[in-house]
C-alpha cells in the first residue's frame, strides 16, 4: 500500500517536473518571438500552446523513466525487507518515500539514493552521503558546509560525520534478500529487464 502510495506522489512529481519544464521553455520562446508592434499579444494563450506542445515530449523523456524504475525497485526491495524483518532491524522502520534509514533519500551531492552509496556516512542530523563526496565539498568549503538539504540549517564538518550504520545494515539485507531464493527463471526475467 505505501509503495503505490509513493509511486503516485513519483508520478505526480515527475509530471509537475515536465510541467516546469514545459512552461519555462514556453516562456522563453514566447519572450523570442515577441515583437512589439501594432499587433495584440494574448501571452497567457501564447504560453499555454507552446507548453502544451512541449509537455507530451518532455514527460516521455528517458532519464524520468529510468528514476521511475530506479524507485520503483528500491520500493519493491524495501516492502519486501518489511515483510520479512528479521528482528535484528527492528529499529528501522521501512517503506515510504525512503528508508527511514534517513531524512534524505538520495545523497545530495552525488545524487546516487543512499542504498547504493560505497561508504555511506551521516551528519548530526541524519542527513545521509557518499563519504568521498561529502568530504572533498567540505575540503573545498574550507572546513565547514551547510547542509544542503531543503529546510535545514545546520552545518556539517568532517568531525560531525560518522558511518551510517543504519543504511549499512539496511543495504546487506536488500542484498540478502536479492539473492535468497532467486530461482534460474527469475535471474532470467530480471535479465529480460
Amino acid at each position: 500500500m505505501q509503495t503505490e502510495a509513493a509511486m503516485l506522489a513519483i508520478n505526480e512529481l515527475l509530471d509537475t517536473e515536465a510541467e516546469a519544464k514545459a512552461y519555462g521553455a514556453a516562456l522563453a520562446a514566447v519572450q523570442n518571438s515577441y515583437v512589439p508592434g501594432a499587433r495584440t499579444t494574448n501571452f497567457k494563450k501564447d504560453l499555454g500552446q507552446h507548453a502544451a506542445r512541449l509537455l507530451p515530449s518532455l514527460r516521455q523523456q528517458p532519464e524520468m523513466k529510468q528514476y521511475y524504475k530506479d524507485v520503483s525497485q528500491r520500493l519493491e526491495i524495501e516492502d519486501e525487507a518489511a515483510q520479512q524483518q528479521d528482528g535484528d532491524d527492528d529499529e528501522i522502520q521501512m517503506g515510504g518515500s525512503n528508508t527511514g534509514a534517513a531524512p534524505n533519500a538520495t545523497c545530495p551531492y552525488s545524487g546516487k539514493p543512499i542504498l547504493e552509496l560505497e561508504d555511506p556516512v551521516e551528519d548530526q542530523k541524519g542527513y545521509v552521503y557518499e563519504r568521498k563526496t561529502i568530504e572533498h565539498y567540505i575540503r573545498e568549503a574550507g572546513g565547514t558546509l551547510e547542509c544542503p538539504a531543503a529546510a535545514t540549517n545546520h552545518f556539517v564538518t568532517m568531525a560531525t560525520l560518522k558511518k551510517a550504520n543504519k543504511v549499512i545494515r539496511l543495504q546487506k539485507k536488500a542484498q540478502r534478500l536479492g539473492t535468497q531464493g532467486q530461482t534460474q527463471a527469475d535471474a532470467d526475467i530480471v535479465d529480460v529487464e
